[in-house]
Formats: structure tokens, C-alpha cells, sequence
């Protein structure tokens, strides 16, 4: 479905792009399987059953992933650190993407875009559109400060331990409520006049009408923003990084001076360097790690938000009579493509908790074959 002409926006209720995630507009249009009568024709289209076969793969594998992360948090206390309370976050909010965004997504591609159910589902499913993908940015970008913290305060950041955990977790839930607000902005009036939010009693869609202006700026506050600050951060730690193990050679190569000390002041000495040198490899494991699950959100979304920015700001220059070039002329298949490849990041992101964090991995075994470590 073709995006419609700016001066319709306010006027007739369409599928305006959202921020992150696209609305119905920019999704592949499934009508492209049915004649001009909206009968299906005798061969199926076969790029559309590979976009849904596509997407019924990564909710299920997004489903059952995340669940067992959620699980395995839940089952052992160890893992109820600061960090890991990122971990949860995104985990929680992966599982409300594929249980309802993607799984309504796909209900739609296989009804010719009618919706079926209530009103309330409607206007839950438009509301989780908008908030899931900014929670999992903005709890990525705090993680980032809670890793450069570490690295570059790794004393304050040890004596504060349990501080820091209740921190983090008001500031998770701060995260949620304010997404979860900002998402219902469109359902409290900052929508065009006479749209519709929501299903409309001589309709079988699902209308989700929001202004172009909402559009840019969630896209700025959610994702251009969160992306620079991460990156800010996670390069900054990196150079903390690289200050710290120049400081540990130049510290291990004095070393030769201890004969001049007591014997029980060497190993004391020796001790505390082993332990901090522990604690800066666990640091670095984690900061390496959080690194790149953020990367591969950034990275994941960024060529579907990139064109969702692109497309809302020809929408907003053409009403204000300037040129757009060829951006509007995406085709569906493109578009669909980047979407699945945003989705695909709900997916990849229990491997990575798999593979990248050992306490994870000891705990899921310990879930799967009810011994203890």
C-alpha cells in the first residue's frame, strides 16, 4: 500500500509511519496476493508466504528465548545484579514485541490487513507498537552508563553495589512509564483532526492516525538520541579501558622493586592486584557484552528507522510544498525486509545472553537438568 498524499493526512484516516516500528502502510502489503475482485488468485504469492514463514519463525524462536531468559532471572538470585536487571528489561519487552506486535502483525498479513477483534486489542496493539522498541533503546543506552561506570570508577562502583541496584531498577520502571505515556499521546489528542485511533464501527482495520511531528520527534528522542548517547559512552569506557591496562603494565613492570618490601606486604600487595585484576576482566567480559547487544539493536533497526525518518520528513515537506526526490518511491518488499530484520533483533538477543554470560548458561542447565553447579 502506497503511503497516501500529505494533504489527506489530517483529513482521512490513514496509515501514518510510526517512529520505530512502521504502521500498516509500510508493512508488505499482503493484497498483492489477491486480484483486483480481492479473490485469491490460483498461485500463491510466494514472496508473501516467505515473509510470514519468515516472521512466525522469529516469534516463535523470540517467544520461547526470551521466556527462558525471564525464567531463568526469576529462578536464581545471583543474577538479580544491576546489570542483568538490563538483561530483564529487554528480555520482557521482546517477549510483549513478539507476543502481541509481531503476532497481530502477522494475524493482519493473512486477513488482507482486517482486523478481527476488539477495539481495546486494537488500541493495545497500536500503543505496543510505539513503546516497545524505545524501552529496549532506552535500557540499552542506560546500560551503557551503568558500563562505562564500572570501567571507569571500578572502586565506587563496587562499594555501591546495592545501591546501584535499586537505582537501576526505579530507573528501568521510569523507562517503561515513560514510554508506555509517550505512546499514548496519539489516544490522549496529539493526533490530526478527525483521525482515528483505534477500529472504527464501518471499518475492519485497525486506523492508527498520528501526527508527522509526533513521528520525528519519537524518532529523535527514541532512537537518534539513546544511539548517540550509547555510543558516546561505550567509546568513552573503551578508552577507559585501554587507560587502565597501559596503567596495570606500567605498574607490573615496578614490580621488580618489591624485594625492598616485607615479605607479608608483597603478598598483600600481590593479592589486592590479583583481585583487581579479576574484577577488571569480569568488567570488561560485561561491558564487551552489553556492547554488543546494543550494537545489534542499533544495528538491527537502524535501516527500517532510518527510512520510517526519511519517509516522515517528506511527509512533512511536502506539506509545506518541498521536494522528496525518489524516497517515497521504496517499494513494500524493501521495507517489509528492514522490518523483519528490526523483528529478527527480539530473536537474537536470547543467543547472545547465552553465549556472552556464563551465570546464564550455568543457570539454564541447572533449569534444564535439575542439578546445581
Amino acid at each position: 500500500r502506497k503511503l497516501m498524499d500529505a494533504s489527506n493526512i489530517t483529513t482521512t484516516p490513514s496509515f501514518t509511519p510510526s517512529t520505530l516500528y512502521p504502521t500498516l502502510n509500510t508493512t508488505f502489503n499482503p493484497n498483492t496476493t489477491l486480484n483486483e475482485s480481492g479473490t485469491s488468485p490460483t498461485a500463491p504469492n510466494i514472496i508473501f508466504l516467505t515473509y510470514v514463514g519468515i516472521l512466525v519463525c522469529i516469534i516463535t524462536f523470540a517467544l520461547l528465548g526470551n521466556l527462558v531468559v525471564i525464567i531463568v532471572f526469576l529462578f536464581d538470585r545471583k543474577l538479580r545484579v544491576s546489570s542483568n536487571y538490563y538483561i530483564f528489561s529487554l528480555a520482557v519487552a521482546d517477549v510483549i514485541t513478539a507476543a502481541l506486535v509481531m503476532t497481530f502483525e502477522v494475524d493482519q498479513w493473512l486477513n488482507n490487513l482486517k482486523w478481527r477483534y476488539s477495539r481495546v486489542l486494537c488500541k493495545a496493539w497500536t500503543t505496543a507498537y510505539l513503546f516497545t522498541v524505545p524501552v529496549s533503546i532506552l535500557t540499552t543506552c542506560l546500560s551503557s552508563i551503568d558500563r562505562w561506570y564500572a570501567i571507569s570508577r571500578p572502586l565506587q562502583y563496587r562499594t555501591n553495589r546495592n545501591g546501584l541496584k535499586h537505582k537501576a531498577l526505579v530507573a528501568i520502571i521510569l523507562i517503561w512509564i515513560y514510554s508506555i505515556l509517550f505512546a499514548l499521546l496519539p489516544e490522549f489528542g496529539w493526533n490530526p483532526p478527525g483521525a482515528s485511533h483505534g477500529v472504527k464501527e464501518d471499518s475492519p482495520y485497525c486506523f492508527f492516525d498520528i501526527y508527522i511531528e509526533y513521528s520525528i520527534l519519537s524518532s529523535v528522542l527514541h532512537f537518534i538520541l539513546p544511539s548517540l548517547v550509547t555510543a558516546f559512552f561505550y567509546y568513552n569506557m573503551f578508552k577507559a579501558m585501554k587507560t587502565h591496562t597501559m596503567h596495570r603494565r606500567r605498574m607490573s613492570s615496578g614490580s621488580d622493586c618489591s624485594h625492598a618490601r616485607g615479605p607479608s606486604q608483597t603478598k598483600r600487595t600481590t593479592n589486592q592486584r590479583k583481585e583487581q585484576r579479576i574484577n577488571f576482566r569480569h568488567n570488561v567480559s560485561l561491558a564487551k557484552s552489553y556492547a554488543l547487544i546494543g550494537s545489534l539493536l542499533i544495528l538491527t533497526w537502524c535501516p527500517h528507522s532510518i527510512i520510517s525518518i526519511m519517509q516522515n520528513t517528506c511527509y512533512y515537506n511536502q506539506s509545506r510544498s518541498y521536494g522528496c526526490g525518489n524516497i517515497m518511491d521504496i517499494s513494500d518488499d524493501t521495507v517489509t525486509s528492514f522490518l523483519l530484520l528490526g523483528y529478527f533483533n527480539s530473536a537474537l538477543n536470547p543467543i547472545v545472553y547465552v553465549l556472552r554470560f556464563r551465570q546464564f548458561r550455568l543457570t539454564l542447565m541447572e533449569c534444564v537438568t535439575c542439578k546445581k553447579h
